[in-house]
């Protein structure tokens, strides 16, 4: 969890990057597959950002400077890193998105 980003890191690489910031979006759809593949790619990021202290830019433009000695994962000595799973290759995906 971090404070100043008020999420846990996959939350927030999910639910305000991924969906209110676009950034999973292609041509303004948001892909279900295509949605926790930009939070495996994000996630070990923006945890560097926090071991760091470097700037992570919000889904507002603004920049959200983040200090690794108030986060608990920046203080642990393994990266997080997701893992995505699809068993279902085969299936159409689904859309969780449509801008218009």
């Amino acid at each position: 969890e971090s404070g100043r980003l008020q999420h846990g890191l996959l939350t927030y690489a999910l639910v305000q990057e991924g969906l209110r910031g676009g950034r999973a979006a292609d041509d303004g759809v948001v892909l279900l597959l295509d949605w926790l593949r930009y939070a495996v790619w994000r996630v070990p990021e923006i945890y560097d950002a926090l071991r760091s202290g470097r700037e992570i830019t919000g889904t507002d433009g603004r920049a959200v400077v983040v200090s690794a000695g108030g986060v608990t994962e920046a203080k642990s000595r393994s990266r997080q890193t997701p893992m995505l799973f699809d068993f279902l290759l085969k299936r159409p995906d689904v859309t969780l998105e449509a801008g218009g």
